[in-house]
């Protein structure tokens, strides 16, 4: 993995990008977008995050906190994952993560998408 984590500080609208994306456009395909993880050696997941869950528990996640706890289930730790990207919207914030191959041993679809409530 040539991409290394980054603090995560999101803007007034709740958006952050980490500053070694490739700086794509709104017409970039998502096979473009697979070809650069895979030379990151990552998998992509995405994690829309529900308004139920408390905006200090969300703030943890993106902070970097993977230990086991009543509100963070274990399926949304993020072990070695980075943080690639954070989205906010009225229903969501998005969290679009990169997860090293080597720990997984396969890739996954980038569509991946899990949610929390």
């Amino acid at each position: 993995m040539t991409i290394q984590p980054a603090h995560v500080t999101r803007n007034t609208d709740g958006h952050w990008q980490h500053p070694d994306l490739p700086d794509w456009s709104d017409t970039t395909s998502s096979p473009e977008m697979e070809y650069w993880l895979t030379q990151q050696g990552l998998n992509s997941k995405v994690l829309q995050i529900g308004s139920r869950i408390p905006q200090e528990v969300i703030n943890r996640w993106l902070a970097g906190e993977s230990g086991r706890s009543d509100d963070m289930p274990e399926r949304y730790s993020l072990g070695d994952s980075i943080v690639l990207a954070v989205y906010q919207t009225e229903e969501f914030t998005t969290v679009w993560l990169g997860t090293p191959t080597q720990h997984t041993g396969q890739r996954t679809d980038s569509n991946e998408v899990y949610s929390a409530a």
